[in-house]
């Protein structure tokens, strides 16, 4: 097609009266094709019967579609914890932070530990609490606490090396 901005009016105004007349003519057409449609039966005009060559719409869902929710189990499928001969708590009392004293907190999980000694076995629950600090803010279980331990064991071990723990910890910090 040639540049539109080149063309004078009167080569615009010929375009647009042939392009209309296409219009027109495939306007034409498109009538003849609907009208033998309707003839074989098909497309909006026909019977509104379901064509043979297709299989059938499923039915429509009362649920609005998605996915089916998952039945609910009546009763716990978790195995059942033993009756304990011991229980052993694992609860701060101090934020291992700051230092704070930490209230009472709430049971976080319980861990069965099954131990079998000859003749008889030991259930020990290990109830292990969270308690939130005060002061220095966040949650705290005895689990956390692990690295203060070994830090406190790497500066036990330095001091009785006679090394200053100040210096050595800046040293293995340099050297990593």
């Amino acid at each position: 097609m040639p540049e539109l901005d080149r063309l004078s009016r009167d080569e615009l105004i010929a375009l647009l009266v042939g392009f209309h007349a296409r219009v027109e003519e495939l306007r034409a057409e498109n009538a003849e094709l609907w009208a033998a449609l309707a003839a074989r039966g098909g497309g909006s005009g026909g019977s509104g019967a379901a064509p043979t060559w297709g299989k059938p719409n499923r039915p429509a869902r009362d649920d609005a579609g998605g996915p089916k929710p998952r039945k609910k189990r009546v009763e716990n499928r978790a195995p059942k914890l033993s009756e304990p001969t011991e229980e052993v708590i694992h609860r701060l009392d101090r934020c291992p932070d700051c230092g704070h004293r930490l209230p009472e907190g709430t049971l976080h999980r319980v861990r069965e530990v099954i131990d079998l000694p000859a003749p008889w076995h030991i259930v020990r629950h290990h109830l292990i609490y969270r308690s939130r600090c005060g002061v220095f803010g966040g949650t705290r279980s005895p689990r956390g606490s692990q690295t203060m331990a070994i830090l406190q064991t790497l500066f036990g071990t330095w001091s009785l090396r006679g090394l200053d723990p100040l210096e050595a910890c800046m040293a293995m910090l340099a050297s990593a």
